[in-house]
Order: structure tokens, then C-alpha cells, then sequence
């Protein structure tokens, strides 16, 4: 069943123009819609930036994709967002849609954190977020964890700093993050660059460690 609500108006407008061999729409059999629109970007990394770190008490301020070799995506949460208090339901409502525009995302700790967190948000709003076997997702943590066991700390920060990847030039701040909780538009675009940056790092770790590992068919 798909959630129109969270599709663009312009894949809306193509999904509708589309007819499958069995005479429908893509609204109408999203999986035909699918097989032929196969030709989606193979992966992207994705980070995301919260309030908190539970998804309870917090939300998104931010999240960033990046395609291989390609400038990133950046959506930050406005100002007009929080101090409404719709918060993040538009943001995640344009994450379902652009998480589907892949075929695997990569991020590091994702298992752990990112993906539980969008996906509780996502199902709190009611909203279509990538079911089981729709989306692929690999976590570099993992990798670092068990093929490079050795090195002192697993943080991306850290792994980054010991190849010499540049890394966190716009680090966490407890003050910047608790002026951005009040919607102060300074903090919110420090917080977008730090997600930058987290992604743009990512991609280059993962150049470093991908020929160690085989990708697996591990669902979202």
C-alpha cells in the first residue's frame, strides 16, 4: 500500500502517468512501478542529526545523503518548524521518499541508532517509511568492529583521524545543540554542515574498508 502523502508531487504526477503491463498506474501496482524504475542509485550514505538521542523525548533536526562522488543531499528542520511545534513530521516525510530513491544506504552506527530512531519518528507520524526487504542498509560500524578490531576507538571520528581523513571540523556542541532545540537558525545551519560532514567522511572511510567486506542482502 503506498502513502501518497509521501511522495513529491512530481512522482506522484509520474507514477500516474506510468502504465504497467497489466494496465495500471504506479499508484495503482507499485511493484510493477518498481521493477521498472530499477535503475536507482546503487547506495548513498546517509547520518542524521537529533535533539536527543532517544526518540521518545527528541526529533530530526537534520539528515544528509550522499551518492558516491556526488554533492550531498542536506534537509534541515526550520525555525518556523520547531518553534510551531509540527517539529519534524515534513522532514520525515521527505526522508521516506528520498530513502526510496536507493537501493542501499550506508552509515555508521545506523543499526543502532540512525534507522531505529527515523523509523520510530516515521511510524509516530503515521507515515510510509521503507518496510522490511525494501531497502537495503549497511552499517560501517560494523565493519570497523569486527575487521578492525584493533584500533583504540570505533567512533567514525576516530577512525577517520587514524587514516587521516578529514573529519568533525564542525564538532558537536552542547551549546549549539541546545540553541538549535530553541530553533535558533545559526545553530540549525552549524548542525546541516556537521551532518555534512559526517557523510562526506563516511564515503571516504568506506573506500578505505569496502574491499574487506562483502555486502550482505541485510534489509532496512
Amino acid at each position: 500500500m503506498i502513502d501518497i502523502c509521501s511522495l513529491t508531487k512530481k512522482q506522484i504526477v509520474e507514477r500516474v502517468k506510468y502504465n504497467c503491463e497489466h494496465g495500471h498506474n504506479g499508484l495503482e501496482h507499485g511493484r510493477c512501478w518498481d521493477r521498472a524504475n530499477s535503475d536507482k542509485e546503487e547506495l548513498a550514505f546517509f547520518d542524521i542529526e537529533t535533539s536527543n538521542l532517544k526518540s521518545t523525548y527528541g526529533y530530526l533536526f537534520s539528515y544528509a545523503l550522499k551518492s558516491p562522488k556526488k554533492a550531498p543531499k542536506l534537509r534541515v528542520l526550520t525555525t518556523d518548524e520547531i518553534r510551531s511545534g509540527t517539529y519534524d513530521k515534513a522532514l520525515l516525510t521527505e526522508l521516506c521518499s528520498d530513502l526510496r530513491l536507493y537501493k542501499r544506504i550506508v552509515t555508521y552506527y545506523g543499526a543502532n541508532f540512525d534507522i531505529p530512531f527515523v523509523r520510530s519518528r516515521a511510524v509516530f507520524y503515521g507515515l510510509n517509511f521503507p518496510t522490511h526487504k525494501e531497502l537495503l542498509h549497511t552499517d560501517a560500524y560494523q565493519i570497523m568492529k569486527h575487521k578492525f578490531s584493533t584500533l583504540h576507538s570505533k567512533r567514525l571520528g576516530a577512525a577517520c583521524d587514524f587514516y587521516g581523513i578529514e573529519a568533525k571540523t564542525h564538532p558537536m556542541s552542547p551549546h549549539v545543540w541546545n540553541r538549535a532545540t530553541c530553533g535558533h537558525t545559526d545553530a540549525l545551519k552549524f548542525i546541516g554542515k556537521h551532518n555534512i560532514e559526517d557523510v562526506e567522511s563516511l564515503e571516504k572511510l568506506w573506500d578505505r574498508i569496502v574491499p574487506y567486506t562483502t555486502l550482505t542482502q541485510t534489509s532496512i
